[in-house]
């Protein structure tokens, strides 16, 4: 009987163990897979959702919050986010700095449509792109 408690005791300290190291492996795989802005540190002032913009043109982003280090910004294509975030990124502007704004110029090459920036984890409304009027 007391081999059979010594056996159970064993199993489950190396099993906790085992799930102890796991799950530092999964913190320390996360900690290089994360984006650097988390959603309720940092929010989008401006765009505020509803405006247009043209392409070509430049304009001011603006974000109340810290980050940690430089984060990247993504223009997401509503008409393609139900495939996926990767695949609805319309452009991409990294090394982002933590001076809460950022002066965005629209490419040339971006269709007219629906849509919103992302930074981290911190999304903008959404808002209207439009060709050179």
């Amino acid at each position: 009987m007391w081999i059979i408690a010594l056996l159970v005791l064993v199993g489950c300290s190396s099993g906790q163990k085992q799930e102890s190291q796991n799950k530092n492996e999964t913190q320390e795989n996360k900690k290089d897979t994360l984006p650097t802005v988390s959603n309720d540190s940092v929010y989008f002032v401006y765009p505020k959702g509803g405006e247009v913009f043209i392409i070509g043109k430049t304009y001011n982003l603006i974000w109340k919050g810290k980050t940690d280090t430089a984060a990247a910004l993504f223009l997401i294509d509503s008409s393609l986010e139900s495939k996926g975030v990767s695949v609805s990124i319309s452009d991409r502007v990294y090394d982002i700095p933590q001076s809460g704004s950022e002066e965005y110029r629209f490419p040339q090459r971006l269709k007219p449509g629906t849509y919103k920036f992302q930074l981290g984890r911190a999304e903008s409304q959404y808002f209207q792109v439009k060709a050179k009027e």
